[in-house]
């Protein structure tokens, strides 16, 4: 989901925190993400949802998919915040594809034309705002790590395994995580795990147990003890809250 912000005010909570709406500012949401917002009066946004499928299918560009953190497995939340020429050139593919939705004689190519736009907009401006190699020369890398977090964390806790796939050593791995996104890499899995288990507590009816065996705990007392030690709050609370 593709949100656009001409003007506004409030905030928007994503996978439990709450980030604050602006002015000329995207915000890109993916599968499985909760979400909400409490919006001030007077904002106004436009707002664009895709088929995950429709726009790899569009987007066609391995690098304008992972700009964009549509690898598999990947649910990164992303704000961006736009200059008055990105947003104008943004609002006027927004508004264009309102035209298309609502013509009796609608054109899905050209939709599909209008979004793939869209996409290459964004893909720039996240390059150019979020992997900016000059900030940061392992952006990639943490991203690399970052999807296989996503794809691993339920089995694979150990810095290990992840930095054998990543090709470097744990040490490394360690040094970079904590100097460019000031966690070490035990502490991104189990921030991991814990989102999956804070959605999963909150949008489904599985009991502890069962949520602990699908994120690899052994039981349910070592997944409650896990889940208090880094929320604060005991799974039961959690989920009632």
């Amino acid at each position: 989901m593709l949100v656009l912000f001409e003007n506004g005010g409030g905030t928007h909570s994503i996978d439990f925190k709450s980030y604050p709406i602006t002015n000329f500012q995207m915000h890109i949401l993916f599968p499985n993400q909760i979400h909400s917002w409490k919006v001030k009066a007077r904002s106004k946004a436009y707002q664009l949802m895709i088929d995950k499928e429709d726009l790899l299918l569009i987007l066609n560009d391995p690098e304008k998919c992972n700009n964009l953190g549509f690898t598999p497995g990947t649910i990164v939340a992303m704000f961006i915040l736009l200059s008055p020429k990105i947003f104008a050139n943004l609002l006027y593919e927004f508004k264009a594809i309102q035209e298309e939705l609502t013509s009796e004689n609608g054109l899905v190519d050209l939709i599909r034309a209008r979004t793939s736009v869209i996409a290459s907009i964004l893909s720039k401006e996240v390059e150019k705002n979020i992997l900016d190699d000059t900030k940061n020369p392992y952006s990639s890398r943490l991203i690399q790590f970052q999807e296989l977090i996503d794809v691993y964390f339920r089995e694979e806790k150990s810095i290990e395994f992840y930095a054998e796939k990543l090709h470097i050593s744990a040490s490394q791995l360690s040094k970079i995580c904590r100097k460019y996104l000031q966690a070490s890499p035990a502490q991104l899995i189990h921030q991991r795990c814990v989102l999956e288990a804070k959605r999963l507590l909150k949008s489904t009816d599985l009991s502890i147990k069962e949520i602990a065996y699908q994120l690899g705990f052994a039981d349910a007392p070592y997944f409650t003890n896990f889940f208090k030690k880094n929320t604060g709050m005991n799974p039961s609370g959690f989920k009632t809250e």
